[in-house]
Formats: structure tokens, sequence, C-alpha cells
């Protein structure tokens, strides 16, 4: 791999990924203007249904990511392709099943309350969502990060043209685009990767895939567990309305995570690649200082950027919202320390680590859950502290993960 190679890829990637993070955050602010803090904190703890629910696929993504490439560093196409296929039929068994258990739902009567109507909703377009990360997987599997950023540029389209929705009918509003954010977001997917719905019901494929997998996914939900921190200890702890006051730090979120997650997925099929071909070498360290160095660069400037400017926005347009803002100043350090795990998170997934990385990630959990309850009495600054703390803690045991680790070690993949 040549420099040109990785610039061009973030380039294609993160210049289309970047166009749909604007437009989620444009949006975003666009929602907060209009809706009261306890509608819209309503709405953001109901996203974790969404948040826990892309889980759901038991490891099997987790799978593709890691053996596509895999098997493609190695010229074994036929393998990159069956792994493809007996995915994709599992898919479309839990698609179905989803379906019947929103039926039933609906059945029950939930809608008849409005946290039920955004269950039901939010349990939809999750399902739906797990199609599109198989093909987002997929694209980035096989390098074509092309059609990974058109895929998200198709949804921030739908994003954008779903604000009526939202304008006329407030919270139910938000409701139904999200629902139809995903529905066309997997077809553009479909459609982009020609239509193939060809796939297959093996049974001894699956559960091999799901020995790889599902040991990547445990240290996937602690990823989402310490991700959450906030939003779930806003939940516990607090009230809607000190959730709605937190949405400034969620949208500036996904802009500052953009870099980190975008540089890091290019560089993971290429650090599995040379693990696969070399074992643990200086070259895979290398790539994995170089995507961590790129992202916090980035992040250091936007979120210096924003703890300059956001105290204006958010008092000359957002005025409901500044009770926020001392949470937002001090959040703002935890991005940028998230930052510069951008190489370290996939070094660990590409070198068969995960159990090191797990312990740090429950050691960042727990960190995080004992500083918020210590701090309780500070409520949403109290929250963010506990989350600037527990991503030192995280970060730190991932760094120290990838130093401590043995040149030339390559564990057996099956």
């Amino acid at each position: 791999m040549n420099r040109n190679s990785v610039s061009g890829s973030i380039l294609s990637y993160s210049s289309a990924t970047l166009f749909s993070r604007v437009a989620s955050v444009v949006q975003g602010l666009v929602i907060i203007r209009w809706l009261e803090p306890g509608v819209l904190g309503l709405w953001l703890e109901l996203q974790l249904i969404a948040i826990y629910g892309s889980l759901a696929h038991f490891g099997l993504l987790n799978a593709i990511n890691r053996q596509i490439p895999f098997h493609g560093g190695r010229g074994e196409e036929d393998r990159a392709r069956q792994v493809e296929n007996v995915v994709r039929g599992v898919m479309l068994i839990l698609f179905a099943a989803g379906l019947i258990v929103i039926g039933g739902m609906y059945l029950a009567g939930v809608t008849a309350t409005e946290r039920g109507r955004g269950v039901l909703a939010l349990v939809f377009a999750t399902v739906v969502t797990l199609g599109i990360e198989f093909h987002m997987g997929l694209f980035r599997a096989r390098h074509e990060f092309g059609r990974a950023g058109l895929a998200n540029v198709v949804s921030s389209l739908a994003l954008i043209l779903g604000l009526p929705l939202v304008y006329y009918w407030g919270f139910d509003g938000l409701l139904w685009r999200a629902a139809a954010i995903a529905a066309a977001g997997l077809v553009a997917c479909i459609a982009l990767n020609g239509w193939n719905l060809e796939a297959e019901f093996d049974g001894k494929a699956t559960a091999g895939l799901l020995r790889i997998g599902l040991p990547i996914m445990i240290v996937g939900f602690g990823i989402v567990v310490f991700n959450s921190m906030d939003r779930v200890l806003i939940s516990m702890l607090l009230d809607e309305n000190a959730m709605g006051q937190y949405a400034m730090c969620f949208a500036l979120a996904q802009v500052l995570a953009l870099f980190p997650m975008a540089i890091g997925q290019i560089y993971y099929p290429r650090m599995t690649e040379l693990y696969a071909a070399e074992g643990i070498s200086k070259s895979l360290i290398r790539r994995c200082i170089e995507a961590s160095a790129l992202s916090a660069a980035i992040v250091a400037v936007l979120a210096s950027g924003a703890f300059l400017a956001m105290p204006w926005v958010v008092a000359e347009y957002f005025p409901k919202y500044v009770e926020g803002l001392p949470a937002l100043k001090i959040v703002l350090i935890s991005y940028f320390l998230l930052a510069l795990a951008a190489g370290p998170t996939y070094f660990v997934v590409s070198t068969v680590q995960k159990r090191r990385q797990l312990v740090a990630l429950v050691l960042g959990i727990l960190v995080t859950f004992a500083c918020a309850h210590a701090l309780y009495s500070h409520e949403l600054v109290g929250i963010a502290w506990s989350r600037v703390v527990g991503a030192a803690v995280y970060v730190s045991g991932l760094w120290m993960i990838v130093l401590r680790s043995r040149p030339g070690v390559r564990s057996a993949v099956p």
C-alpha cells in the first residue's frame, strides 16, 4: 500500500461521509431549534433502541469486516464470496423475524402512547438498518469506498427531504422520517451492489462465522456501551429535559467522530492484510500511528473552533438550550481523546487482541459510571467530566496494547 492509495481512499470516502455528517448536524440543529428540550430528550432517549439494536446481527457483520479482506489478502476470492452470501442469507432471516415482531407490537396496541409509537418506529428502523450495515461493511471490506460514500449521501438526502415531516408533525414526524430514511438507505445499498440478493443458507458456515464474529461483537458491545454512557447515565440519573439540554453535545459528536471512524475504517482492511501477511510488524504499527495522528490533528482543530464558537451560537440561535453549554465545553475534551484511538481501535481487531481491548473498555465504562455517580450533584457537568475521565482511561489502555504487542506474532485465523 502506498501513500497515494491511502490518500485517495480517504478523499473519496471521507468527503462523501463528511457531507453526510454535515447534513446530519445541520438538520439536527434545525430540529433542536424547532422542538422543546423535553420532547427532544424523549427522542434522544428512544434512540438507545437503535444504538443497541445495531448489534442484533450476533457478530456476523464483524465476521464480514474481518474475513473478506483477510481472504482477499490471501487471494481466496471464492471463500470471500461465500462469506458474503452466507451472511446475506442470515440477514434475510433476521429481517423477516423483525417484521413479525413489529407486526405483533402493532397488534398489541403500543401505538396508543407517544413513547410506544417511538419504540415501534425505532424497532422498524433498526431492523432495516441492519441490512444497510451489511452492505456498508461489504463495500468497505472490498475497498469500494466510493459506493459506501454514495450510500451515505442518499441517506443524508432522505434525512434533509424528511424535515417537513418534523415541521408539521413534530415528534411523530421524527418517527415517520426515521422509518423512511432506513428504507431509502437499504434500497440504495442494494442498488449499488447490483441488486445482488444471492444468499446461502449453510448452518455449518454460519456457525464458523459466528465463532469468528461473536467474540469481536462482544468487544463491539462494549464499545457501544462506552460510547452511549452519557446517554444512558442521563436517562438513569436525570430527566428528559436534561437529555434535551445535552443535545448539542450529541450534535457535535457526529462531526468530531467522523474522521476517527472514517480514517480507522479505511486503514482497517489494510492493517488486516498486513497482519495476514507479516504478523505484527513495524509497518502495521506505523499504519496504526498514522491513523491516530491524522484523526487527532483534524479533531483538535474542529474541537477548538467549537469551543470558541458554540457559546455565541447557542445563546443567539438556541436560547432554550443554554443550560447545556457548560457540559458542552467539557465534553469536547473527550472527543479529542477518542480521536487518538482511531488506529488502536482497529489494530486490536486486526491482530485478534479483543480480550485485551475488552479489559480497557470495561475499565473505561466502570470509571465513567463511578465518576458520574460521584459527580451526580453537578448534573450535566458531572456527566461530561465522567466522559472525559472514562475516555482517558480507555484510550490509554488501547495504546498500551499496541505498544506492548510483540513483533512477528500472528494468531491463526479460521
